[in-house]
């Protein structure tokens, strides 16, 4: 084997760059963890943020209140929510909170939020990776916002 330079490579670099790229190859093929199945080839999963509150479509005043269960790791995850106003121009961010979460994974909160006037809303609760900045698990509800004004 020649390199691109035309001289010629000793063959133990040769034998050494197969092998690499061999072991690369098997790398890939190893079998990784998948969620658990029920057993009927369907596979389970837990969704990460479970919201109980508010509802879909529920009419919330600020500060709203927001509660469910969430799976994070508490030395270096926090739980996020925030309420952002939704029209023909898009979404807009209303206010957030950190959101406390029990060690069984239950939490409960408030948001305040400002709105000039009510319409169409969304609450977002997000688990947030503190080392890496990163949105691990994100959930939405769509609401209706009751008017907030700015004191």
């Amino acid at each position: 084997m020649t390199s691109p330079w035309g001289e010629s490579l000793p063959r133990g670099l040769v034998v050494l760059v197969f092998l690499s790229f061999v072991v690369g190859l098997v790398a890939c093929q190893r079998p990784r963890p998948t969620a658990s199945g029920s057993g009927d080839g369907r596979v389970l999963t837990v969704p990460a943020i479970v919201v109980a509150a508010p509802a879909a479509g529920a009419v919330v005043a600020s500060p709203l209140t927001v509660a469910g269960t969430a799976s994070l790791d508490s030395a270096t995850q926090t739980l996020v929510g925030m309420v952002f106003s939704v029209d023909e121009t898009g979404e807009h961010w209303r206010g957030n909170a950190s959101i406390a979460v029990q060690p069984d994974g239950r939490f409960a909160g408030n948001i305040v939020y400002t709105a000039a006037t009510a319409g169409p809303g969304i609450v977002q609760l997000a688990v947030i990776d503190g080392a890496a900045g990163t949105v691990m698990a994100r959930q939405r509800v769509d609401v209706q916002l009751a008017a907030a004004p700015a004191p």
